[in-house]
C-alpha cells in the first residue's frame, strides 16, 4: 500500500514532525489546515471513473496551499 511505503520513507528521513501520511479517500479527509502537497493514487482511477478527477480537484481547492503540488503516487 502506498501509505505504508510513505510512512516508512517519512520515518527513515526523520520527518515525522513535518510530514503527515493519511490514508483514505481524499473527499472524506478532514484536515486542520491547508497543506503543501497531496500525493494520491488518482490517475489510474480517473481513467475509469470520472468522479475521481472531480474529487482530486475538490481536494486541491479545499486543502492545497497556493503554489502547492499534487502528485500521483505511481507516476510522480
Amino acid at each position: 500500500m502506498v501509505t505504508n511505503y510513505g510512512e516508512l520513507v517519512v520515518k527513515q528521513n526523520h520527518c515525522e514532525d513535518t510530514v503527515k501520511v493519511l490514508h483514505g479517500r481524499v473527499a472524506d479527509l478532514e484536515l486542520p489546515e491547508k497543506v503543501d502537497g497531496i500525493v494520491c493514487n488518482w490517475m489510474g482511477h480517473s481513467l475509469l471513473w470520472k468522479s475521481e478527477i472531480l474529487e482530486v480537484l475538490e481536494a486541491r481547492d479545499r486543502w492545497l496551499k497556493k503554489n502547492g503540488f499534487i502528485r500521483d503516487a505511481r507516476y510522480g
